[in-house]
C-alpha cells in the first residue's frame, strides 16, 4: 500500500506562557449630581455612544434660574448706585474747589483792601503829594476793578445757589465780598478826595477806622478759607461712598457668578467620549451628591492579564503577545505589550500586564488570555494529520524497519503552530504515516 510518510525531529520552539485577564477601559466615570435636585430628563441609554460634552442628564433648575435672575438684578441696582455715588462725588468735588477758589480770592481781596486802607491812612496823616495823589487815583482804579470782579462773583454765586451747587452761606460770603468791594471803592474815592483836599481830624479818624475794618475783613476771609478747606474733606466721604458702592457691585457679581455655577450643575455632560454602560436613574428620581446616575466608559480598551512573579521578568513593554477573548473564541490577535506594572497585585504576588486592544467594540469584564513568549523549548513535533484518536487515546502509525505499519500509542503535549508535541511513544527520526490513515492496517507493509 502506498502512503505518505514524514520523519519527525526535535525542534527549537518558543516557550509560551498563557495568562488569564479581563477587558477594561482606561477611562471609567460614575456620573453623579453636585446638588440635590429632581431629575428632569435623561438623554442616554445603556450601550449608547456619547461624545465629550454631550448633555446626558438634566436636573430641575427652576429655583436656581430664579436665583440667577435675582443676582443679576442686584448687580444692576448696585451698578446704578455706583454711578449715582460717582456723580455726587464729582459734584461735591467741583463745588468744594469752587468754594476754596472763592475763599482764596476773598483773602487776597481782603489783604488788598487792608493795603488800600493803610495807604489811605498814610496819605491822610502825611498830607497829599502829587505822587500820592497819583497813587490814590491808581488805588481807586484798582478798587473799581475789584468791585467789578466781586459783582461778577456775586452773579455767579446766585446761579450756583439756585442750581443747588453751593450753600446759602457761600452765597452770603459772595454778597459780603461785594459789599466789601464797594466799601473799598468808597474808601479809595475818599482817599483820593482827601489827597486832593487835605486831611481833617475827622478824616484821620475815618481812615483809622477803615484800617481796623480792613484787618477784620482779612481775618474773616482767612477764616472763610479755612472753613472751605475743611468742607473739602466731605469729598473724601463721597469717595468712600463710591468705594462702598463698588464693593456691593463686587459682592453682587460674586453672587451672580455663584448662582450661574450652581445652575450649570443642573446640566450633567459626558466627561469624555465613550459609551454609557449603566443607567441607575430615571426622570423624577432625586439626584444627590455621591449617588451615581450613569456610568460612562471610554478611552483605550485593554486586556489586563495577571502574570506570576516567576514569569514577569521575561516580559517587557513592546514584546509580541497573542490575545484571544472568550466572547470571540476563534479570534487570535497578534498584538504587543503596552505596559508592565511594577507593583504586584495585593495578596496574590502576581503582576499586571496590559495589552492595548484595537478598536472600541469590546465589553468590559470579558475574559481572555494572553500568550507571552518567555523563552525557548525543544520539542518533538507531530503533524496534526498523523494523529488519530480511539477511546480517548492517541495513536499514530509508525513505519518500522521492515516497512510495516506499526500502531503506536503516543502521549501528546502542547500544541504549536508547527505541530503537536510528543511526550512519549516516539523518538527523533521515526517515520510516521501522514495519509490514508483509515486504510492502513497494523502490521501491513507499506510503500512510500
Amino acid at each position: 500500500m502506498a502512503v505518505q510518510t514524514e520523519a519527525i525531529s526535535e525542534q527549537v520552539l518558543p516557550e509560551l506562557f498563557s495568562a488569564p485577564g479581563r477587558v477594561q477601559y482606561d477611562l471609567t466615570s460614575d456620573l453623579s449630581a453636585k446638588i440635590n435636585s429632581p431629575v428632569m430628563a435623561i438623554y442616554a441609554e445603556e450601550g449608547q455612544k456619547v461624545s465629550r460634552g454631550d448633555l446626558l442628564v438634566l436636573l430641575d433648575g427652576r429655583d436656581l434660574s430664579s436665583s440667577v435672575a435675582t443676582a443679576r438684578a442686584s448687580v444692576g441696582t448696585a451698578s446704578e448706585a455706583v454711578s449715582a455715588a460717582r456723580k455726587e462725588a464729582a459734584l461735591e468735588r467741583e463745588t468744594s474747589q469752587a468754594r476754596i477758589r472763592q475763599a482764596e480770592a476773598g483773602v487776597q481781596q481782603a489783604k488788598a483792601n487792608l493795603g488800600i486802607a493803610e495807604a489811605g491812612l498814610k496819605l491822610v496823616l502825611a498830607g497829599a503829594r502829587s505822587q500820592e495823589k497819583e497813587q490814590a487815583q491808581a488805588a481807586l482804579t484798582s478798587a473799581e476793578s475789584s468791585l467789578a470782579l466781586a459783582e461778577a462773583e456775586w452773579k455767579r454765586a446766585e446761579r450756583l445757589e439756585a442750581a443747588g451747587a453751593i450753600s446759602l452761606r457761600q452765597k452770603d460770603l459772595a454778597k459780603n465780598a461785594l459789599d466789601q468791594a464797594r466799601a473799598r471803592r468808597d474808601q479809595a474815592a475818599l482817599a483820593l478826595s482827601t489827597a486832593q483836599e487835605g486831611a481833617r481830624k475827622e478824616e484821620i479818624a475815618l481812615a483809622e477806622e477803615r484800617v481796623r475794618q480792613a484787618k477784620v475783613g482779612v481775618r474773616e476771609a482767612e477764616e472763610g478759607l479755612r472753613a472751605a478747606k475743611a468742607a473739602a474733606l466731605a469729598v473724601g466721604v463721597r469717595d468712600q461712598a463710591v468705594k462702598l458702592a463698588q464693593g456691593r457691585v463686587s459682592e453682587s457679581s460674586a453672587m451672580l457668578n455663584s448662582s450661574r455655577v450652581m445652575l450649570g450643575y443642573t446640566r450633567i455632560t459626558a466627561p469624555f467620549s465613550g459609551r454609557v454602560v449603566k443607567r441607575m436613574a430615571d426622570p423624577g428620581s432625586l439626584a444627590a451628591p455621591g449617588i451615581p446616575l450613569l456610568t460612562v466608559e471610554g478611552g483605550q480598551a485593554r486586556l489586563h492579564a495577571s502574570v506570576p512573579e516567576r514569569v514577569v521578568n521575561s516580559i517587557s513593554k513592546g514584546d509580541p503577545v497573542i490575545v484571544s477573548l472568550d466572547d470571540t473564541p476563534d479570534s487570535r490577535m497578534n498584538l504587543t505589550v503596552s505596559s508592565v506594572l511594577p507593583k504586584s497585585e495585593t495578596g496574590t504576588g502576581s503582576f499586571e500586564v496590559r495589552v492595548n486592544l484595537p478598536g472600541e467594540n469590546f465589553r468590559t469584564g470579558t475574559f481572555g488570555r494572553a500568550q507571552f513568549k518567555v523563552g525557548t523549548v525543544k520539542a518533538l513535533l507531530l503533524p496534526p494529520k498523523s494523529v488519530w484518536e480511539r477511546d480517548g487515546l492517541n495513536f499514530v502509525y509508525r513505519v518500522d524497519g521492515e516497512s510495516r505499519a506499526s500502531l503506536t500509542l503516543v502521549t501528546l503535549g502542547r500544541r504549536f503552530d508547527q505541530g503537536i508535541e510528543v511526550l512519549s511513544g516516539l523518538k527523533s527520526g521515526d517515520k510516521i504515516i501522514t495519509s490514508d490513515l483509515k486504510e492502513v492496517q497494523n502490521g501491513r507493509k507499506v510503500t512510500f
